[in-house]
C-alpha cells in the first residue's frame, strides 16, 4: 500500500499593518481618489514627502488598527462578525431608527482591558465610549465595567445593554442636540465644575440620571436608554420628542435576523488600508462642487 504525504497549507497569523508601509500617491485631477486630505494654503506647496507624513498621521488618527495603543495589545483572542438582515429583537431598534444610521456608523466594537478609567463628568468608572478624541469614529469601545453583572445608571436596565444603547445613541445625538438642549435644560451663566472635574455650562431639567443633568448630549443618550428599556422613568416631554423626531423616519416594523460567526487563531482577520493609496489634497477654503 502506498502512502503519499499530504502537504497542509499553514495559514499565517494576521499582522497589523504599519502605517509607514502604506504607499501614498498623488491622485491626478481627472482621477478618482481613494482618500482626501484638507491642507492649508501654506501646506499645499510643501514637498510631497511632507504631505505624505500628514496623510499618514490622519490615517493613524482615523483607524484604530494603525494605532500603537491597539497593536501593542497583540492580536485579538477572538473575533465575532455580525451580519444584520431584514428579524432579531436586539438590533431591531437601531436598524430601523434613522434608516440604520447608528449601525452603519459603527463598524467595530473593541473590548479594552483598561480598568478604572474615570468619566470626566461624573468621576465614576467608565463602561464605554463612542466618541473619544483622536480615535476611530467607527468604533465603540467597551471597558471591563460594561460586562459586570450590575445595573446601568438608568434603573432597571443591565449595564451591558444600557451601555450599548447609550453609545449607539451618540451616533445620532449631533442631529438633535441643539433643539434638545433648548427644550430640556438651560445654559448656565457661569461654567460649573462637575463631580469628575470637568466643567459644564448646561443644566438639564428632570434628567433621568446624574450624568444626564450636566450635558445635553449625555442627556439625550441616557434618555434613549430609558425610552426603550424603562420608559416609566422618562418624562412625557422627552418621550414625545424622541417619538416625533428620532423615530420619525422609522418604517413599518420589519423582522431583522442577526447572523454571528466566531473566529480565533489564524481565522482572525485584520482590516487594512489599500496600498498604494491615491490621495487628493484639497486646499482649505476652496469650494468643491
Amino acid at each position: 500500500m502506498r502512502f503519499e504525504k499530504i502537504k497542509l497549507e499553514r495559514k499565517e497569523k494576521p499582522q497589523f499593518q504599519n502605517v509607514s508601509s502604506i504607499e501614498i500617491e498623488k491622485a491626478e485631477e481627472t482621477e478618482n481618489a481613494d482618500y482626501q486630505v484638507y491642507v492649508s494654503p501654506k501646506e499645499i506647496n510643501e514637498p510631497f514627502e511632507k504631505l505624505k507624513e500628514k496623510v499618514r498621521r490622519q490615517l493613524k488618527e482615523e483607524n484604530w488598527f494603525l494605532q500603537e495603543y491597539w497593536q501593542e495589545k497583540g492580536l485579538p483572542k477572538e473575533q465575532i462578525s455580525v451580519e444584520i438582515k431584514i428579524g432579531n429583537e436586539s438590533f431591531k431598534l437601531f436598524s430601523l431608527i434613522a434608516k440604520g444610521k447608528a449601525l452603519r456608523q459603527t463598524k467595530y466594537i473593541l473590548i479594552d482591558n483598561i480598568k478604572g478609567k474615570k468619566h470626566p463628568i461624573i468621576g465614576k468608572e467608565m463602561s464605554g465610549e463612542a466618541t473619544p478624541s483622536i480615535f476611530d469614529r467607527r468604533v465603540i469601545r467597551l471597558y471591563p465595567k460594561a460586562f459586570e453583572n450590575i445595573e446601568h445608571r438608568v434603573k432597571g436596565v443591565s449595564n451591558l445593554e444600557g451601555t450599548l444603547i447609550h453609545e449607539l445613541s451618540h451616533k445620532l445625538a449631533s442631529e438633535f442636540v441643539n433643539e434638545w438642549s433648548k427644550k430640556f435644560g438651560k445654559k448656565l451663566k457661569e461654567k460649573k465644575k462637575t463631580p469628575g472635574g470637568s466643567f459644564c455650562e448646561w443644566k438639564g431639567e428632570n434628567p433621568v440620571t446624574e450624568l444626564a443633568k450636566y450635558d445635553p448630549i449625555e442627556d439625550f443618550c441616557e434618555s434613549m436608554v430609558a425610552f426603550f428599556k424603562n420608559p416609566s422613568l422618562l418624562d412625557v416631554k422627552r418621550q414625545k420628542f424622541i417619538k416625533e423626531n428620532v423615530l420619525k423616519e422609522t418604517t413599518k416594523e420589519k423582522k431583522i435576523s442577526l447572523i454571528t460567526k466566531k473566529y480565533s487563531g489564524s481565522e482572525i482577520t485584520l482590516p487594512k488600508i489599500k496600498s498604494p493609496l491615491k490621495v487628493k489634497f484639497i486646499e482649505e477654503g476652496l469650494e468643491i462642487y
